[in-house]
């Protein structure tokens, strides 16, 4: 979603709703939706990832034990 509405806003000349704006309105949401995007990449991603390496842990702890028995 993020990667569309940047690419619009990035293009030369800015597509859709986006050439209606003023330069100054197009870079302050250019740069929000750059902020957006690395708070998903360095907390959100970050945190999911680590939560199903976790899952997939017991995951395999508990297919271990059921393979012993």
């Amino acid at each position: 979603m993020f990667d569309e509405h940047y690419r619009m806003l990035t293009s030369h000349p800015p597509l859709g709703p986006y050439s209606a704006l003023p330069v100054e309105l197009r870079l302050n949401i250019e740069a929000r939706l750059r902020r957006t995007s690395e708070f998903f990449v360095n907390v959100v991603l970050v945190f999911v990832i680590r939560d199903l390496g976790q899952l997939l842990d017991k995951f395999a702890k508990k297919g271990a034990r059921w393979m012993e028995e």
